[in-house]
């Protein structure tokens, strides 16, 4: 999607593709709101709120608030370094905590067919990729 000219090389083009997805997850602006214009450190709960707000990785979140001059060159240094020298904060750093959205549309329309009795139950559980009893289990109508 992003073209760069020839003469750039593989580390310089996964910089910029690391700092165009940033800027679509969370914008410059979006990002000093969040954290201020200036730092001296951030948080591992604050990193965990934007990640769970936005989707982006606590890396990307220290990269880009290093690039939009929130922290300093020296601060996102010593924040990869305490990263690399730490298996258990790595590990932390590295987890991905965003939940994707999943749709229950097509199951709470199956339900909803069941209960009217417009299918029947062995119909539902072929709809859901469900055994019968499980289907009358979590039927359950009240």
């Amino acid at each position: 999607m992003l073209r760069f000219p020839k003469p750039i090389d593989k580390k310089q083009e996964e910089s910029f593709c690391h700092l165009f997805a940033s800027e679509m997850l969370v914008p410059e602006p979006e990002l000093k709101r969040i954290l201020g214009k200036a730092r001296k450190d951030i948080s591992y709960q604050e990193l965990r709120a934007i990640q769970l707000g936005c989707g982006i990785f606590c890396d990307a979140i220290m990269y880009k608030a290093k690039e939009c001059g929130i922290i300093s060159e020296q601060r996102y240094r010593t924040f990869c370094i305490q990263k690399n020298k730490a298996t258990k904060f790595k590990a932390l750093i590295e987890t991905s905590l965003y939940h994707y959205e999943e749709s229950t549309r097509f199951v709470s329309l199956v339900y909803k067919a069941l209960s009217k009795e417009l299918i029947t139950i062995s119909k539902a559980a072929s709809l859901l990729h469900l055994d019968i009893e499980q289907v009358r289990r979590d039927l359950a109508l009240v």
